[in-house]
């Protein structure tokens, strides 16, 4: 008997080492049942991966969870996860199970509980939709799926398009208290620090530096909703424009309210036709803007009348109470003179 129960053991730890370690290190957490009333409780590198499966049908019942909801309990460093030799970073609601028009809208609410994330690595030049989250898009019946009270720290991402800390893609989103402390962030379009979706964000801070080949890069989000009490350190570029130290572009009626863009934003091709630049909001159509500052330099090859300390050329619906500017524009290196604040 005692040898037959030897024998079982081996196949099954033999069994074991052929699976990758992804598919058979990961632990379901703990406490909670993934409802908005009882979120998991995360307390792991490993529960973290658990739920991104979980979320996108991959955790053994081949089901997808649209409304699961999490909450952390300690700071997480993925590097045991994700990293190189280990591989990257499979969003949470990935890109293919979670698409615009398609089966499935992520529901849920991730709730960072003022913790960190750490080490977040996604190497694919080809790849799209990457971050924490892939794609996020609540239905129009549910109240609106958020990320909240969150940091993100060592962030290394390199991708295609659709690039951001948090969540590479989306609609409907709201962010609310989140951080991204360090890290770089790279791709050819649509790179942002905190989300590259539509959406909105509040009491957000991108530390991080953004930098997209082609155009569309922004420190918060890419594309406005409404945008209140947010800042951006990290240094911005783009090649050929649509490019704010907030937002890169925006329309619809949209707000960005008391924001301040402390990083320098750098040009490296002629701006192209239509790809305003902004020191806040690259391109605004029907925005908003109220008591915002922009406090770093904007770096262009050549002179454009698209780019603005502000914002970008475009249609601001008002502008109003306090837009302030210690920045300049230089052009071939020369600062510029006698910059309009709008």
């Amino acid at each position: 008997m005692k040898k037959r129960v030897l024998y079982l053991l081996c196949m099954a730890f033999a069994m074991m080492a052929w699976l990758p370690p992804q598919l058979w290190a990961q632990t379901q957490p703990s406490g909670g049942d993934g409802s908005s009333e009882s979120p998991f409780l995360i307390t792991t590198a490993e529960e973290l991966k658990w739920y991104a499966n979980y979320v996108n049908g991959e955790s053994g019942d081949n089901v997808v969870h649209t409304t699961a909801c999490a909450k952390l309990m300690n700071d997480i460093d993925l590097s045991t996860v994700c990293g190189e030799g280990k591989g990257n970073w499979t969003p949470i609601a990935k890109y293919g199970t979670y698409v615009y028009g398609g089966e499935h809208h992520f529901d849920g609410v991730f709730d960072g509980n003022g913790h960190t994330i750490s080490n977040l690595y996604i190497n694919d030049e080809k790849g799209s939709n990457l971050g924490l989250f892939g794609y996020i898009k609540p239905t129009a019946s549910s109240a609106p799926a958020s990320v909240k009270n969150l940091k993100m720290a060592s962030v290394q991402m390199v991708g295609e398009s659709y690039i951001a800390a948090v969540s590479g893609s989306g609609s409907g989103v709201t962010f609310e208290n989140i951080e991204v402390i360090s890290g770089s962030i790279a791709g050819t379009r649509n790179i942002s620090g905190i989300s590259s979706c539509v959406g909105n964000a509040k009491n957000c801070i991108n530390r991080a530096d953004v930098t997209a080949s082609s155009m569309y890069a922004a420190g918060v989000i890419h594309y406005i909703g409404k945008v209140s009490n947010c800042s951006n350190y990290g240094k911005i570029t783009a090649g050929r424009g649509l490019a704010g130290g907030i937002v890169s572009n925006g329309d619809g009626f949209a707000k960005l309210t008391d924001c301040a863009n402390y990083g320098d934003i750098e040009i490296t091709q002629p701006v192209a036709n239509d790809c305003g630049v902004g020191g806040l909001l690259g391109f605004p159509w029907y925005v908003e803007i109220s008591n915002c500052a922009n406090f770093g330099n904007i770096y262009l090859k050549a002179q454009s009348e698209l780019v603005g300390v502000i914002v970008g050329k475009g249609l601001l619906v008002k502008a109003s109470g306090i837009l302030a500017n210690t920045g300049n524009i230089y052009v071939g290196g020369t600062a510029q003179t006698d910059v309009p604040v709008l």
